[in-house]
Parts: C-alpha cells; sequence; structure tokens
C-alpha cells in the first residue's frame, strides 16, 4: 500500500487517537505533523516524510531490513542496498532515477543533507537521508503524462 499525501491524509482521519498516530502496521504509526505532513514513524523514529511536493526517506541510524520494507512498502519507490549503501530508485517521466541515500553527520543543524523542501524537527533523527521529489497531477496532465 504505497502512500500518497492524499492517500496519508485520508487515513490519518481514521485514527482513532491522532495524537498517538495511526497504526499502519507492526511498530509503524502514521502520524501528522504541525505543518500538515505526514510522518511514517517505526519504532518512534520518522523513517518516511510524506509531503504535496516529496517524500523524504530517513533510515535514522537503523539500516536494517524492516526500514528497507516500511519504505518500500509505504512509498511509490524502490530501497535497495548494494555493498553496504542504500539506493532508491525512483521513476521520473518515465526514466529510472537512483538516488544514494546520504550522511547527515557533516550538517551542524542536524537538518538532513539532501532535503530541500522540509524535515521537522520534531521527528527528526539522524540517519541516511534521501529526498525524492513527487510530481504533481496538474503537471502531469500538462506533459501529456497519465495523472493518477
Amino acid at each position: 500500500m504505497s502512500l500518497t499525501y492524499e492517500s496519508a491524509e485520508a487515513l490519518f482521519k481514521t485514527a482513532r487517537f491522532p495524537l498517538k498516530g495511526k497504526p499502519i502496521a507492526n511498530n509503524t504509526r502514521l502520524h501528522m505533523d504541525t505543518d500538515g505532513h505526514f510522518v511514517v514513524t517505526l519504532h518512534g523514529h520518522a523513517i518516511i516524510i510524506i509531503t504535496k511536493y516529496e517524500y523524504i526517506l530517513c533510515d535514522c541510524g537503523w539500516p536494517t531490513l524492516t526500514t528497507k520494507n516500511r519504505m518500500n512498502e509505504f512509498t511509490p519507490f524502490l530501497v535497495y542496498q548494494r555493498d553496504w549503501e542504500w539506493y532508491c530508485v525512483a521513476d521520473m517521466l518515465g526514466k529510472e532515477l537512483t538516488l544514494q541515500f546520504k550522511e547527515e553527520s557533516a550538517m551542524n543543524d542536524g537538518s538532513p543533507v539532501v532535503v530541500s523542501f522540509f524535515c521537522s524537527n520534531e521527528f527528526h533523527n539522524p540517519g541516511r537521508t534521501v529526498s525524492v521529489p513527487v510530481m504533481p497531477t496538474h503537471t502531469k496532465k500538462l506533459l501529456g503524462m497519465n495523472g493518477e
């Protein structure tokens, strides 16, 4: 079940206790932060942030099989490991784009290195991060692509 911003919004509305988040898998919850972005947490660590314009993936220092499985389950991307490095494969304009997860430790303010749009400090944890832009439906329609 890949989550889009709209499907995350609909799913979150069904949360019995919104402050605790909506359980979506074992030890995995969907939260909404104060800016209206959706955050998927695994054991309390924000591994996926979904905005209207991008997905932000972070292993939060836990590069485990479960973390990768949740990223693959709840995003439209393929996250895989090769030679101890993590990669994210995205389909952008019909072309495959492979992005490598980067270390965040070089930043003094604790913000992810590659995240250009948003990362909530409320859920932020150190780890390796990749940011993948989402093409808005109206842009896809302008380019003659399927707007689903």
